[in-house]
């Protein structure tokens, strides 16, 4: 660097934090081993006297209210893994008389010249009264939320046991009565009986998948940076019964291992759905075809995602169907044509929306469809 340089680079440092110092913003950054170095204005944020420090990431926790520790720790993530910044109101637990209850938080990674670690920056702006009044109304509907999930699950639960339990005993009486009394039954009779067993049947079928859906969590505490292609070879190892008695063609076309952050349960079933219907949806006595394929979301102007795509050969969709497709119970076709209770895409567009995702489809009525799947991307190194 030229000497003479040097005097307009301090004309500059001074400018910038004199417009921090007017515009009562503050900096604080996070190292790697979550050391935590913040200006007076942070502190003065904080509640935090200027003499004062804060050693690490903990003492942070401590100055902002509990209910919102999960969502700044997954702010925090998110920054690291994504290379995108971040923003997030939050609360202080105990703020102090007459001052600011709570900030907004900004963050990115960042990494300086010839340094291997990557650490976070940001910026804490003050909240104004009505914007801290909506987070806390905001936090207060969340956490009602929250509370009702969980009794509708608990709900779920228990009504699928409760009716799960009757359509037992009926199916179990009726094949009894076919078993034990052939002779009694004509052809009529036993074909009544099939009917009422294939209904019920069904029935359990779809409350089993409501159970399912509504135990879907949303908490985003196991995701991790996953391989897109090990997920995708789950689920294509899931379904190799499926595979192998349709004799289906499925091929994976890939050339790097997209990685994304999220939960592996979650996401091997989105496409283990995808996949079963583009099997599933086929005209008869013809071989399935599912192709699968990886583009970045550059290409989409969406560069933070990886555009996963299943493609296949099938009936396609009627341009009547479009709009409902994703709607839950929504059945497209009767169940003598093809099974299942209708609840396969609505899962697979609730699991994308938990993983910040999106999920669209094209179709050509009569020649096949193609789903899309827009997942975040995550740092590859983040792997090791």
């Amino acid at each position: 660097m030229e000497t003479h340089s040097l005097p307009k680079i301090h004309n500059q440092l001074i400018a910038l934090q004199n417009a921090l110092d007017v515009s009562g913003v503050g900096y604080w950054q996070i190292d790697s081993e979550d050391r935590i170095e913040c200006d007076a204005h942070s502190k003065a944020l904080l509640g935090i006297h200027p003499t004062d420090s804060l050693r690490d990431l903990t003492e942070f926790l401590m100055q902002i209210e509990e209910s919102q520790h999960g969502s700044f720790l997954d702010a925090l993530d998110r920054a690291r893994t994504s290379n995108q910044p971040v923003e997030l109101n939050l609360l202080l637990e105990k703020p102090l008389k007459g001052r600011n209850a709570g900030f907004k938080l900004s963050a990115r990674a960042c990494q300086l010249p010839g340094e291997p670690n990557t650490y976070l920056c940001g910026l804490l702006q003050p909240l104004p009264e009505s914007a801290v009044e909506v987070e806390k109304r905001f936090q207060s509907a969340l956490a009602e939320a929250r509370g009702a999930n969980v009794e509708l699950a608990n709900f779920a639960s228990i009504a699928s046991h409760d009716m799960r339990e009757p359509l037992r005993m009926i199916t179990s009486y009726l094949r009894l009565l076919q078993e034990r009394s052939p002779a009694a039954l004509d052809d009529r009779a036993r074909r009544y009986i099939k009917y009422a067993c294939d209904g019920a049947d069904r029935m359990r079928t779809l409350i089993e998948d409501l159970l399912s859906y509504a135990r879907l969590e949303k908490s985003d505490k196991d995701f991790e940076p996953l391989a897109l292609d090990d997920i995708m070879a789950n689920a294509i190892d899931n379904l190799r019964t499926n595979i192998r008695d349709t004799h289906a063609e499925v091929t994976v076309a890939i050339d790097h291992a997209p990685i994304v952050i999220g939960d592996s349960v979650r996401l091997t079933r989105l496409f283990q759905n995808l996949i079963a219907n583009a099997i599933k949806f086929n005209r008869p006595q013809k071989t399935p075809q599912v192709r699968i394929t990886f583009n970045d979301g550059e290409h989409v102007q969406a560069p933070q995602k990886w555009i996963i795509s299943i493609e296949d050969k099938g009936i396609g969709i009627h341009p009547d169907h479009h709009e409902m497709l994703f709607n839950l119970f929504r059945r497209l076709n009767t169940h003598d044509e093809f099974d299942g209770s209708g609840i396969g895409l609505a899962v697979c567009k609730k699991i994308a929306q938990q993983h910040g995702g999106l999920i669209w489809f094209e179709s050509n009525y009569g020649h096949g469809s193609t789903f899309y799947v827009a997942l975040n991307k995550a740092d590859a190194q983040s792997l090791a």
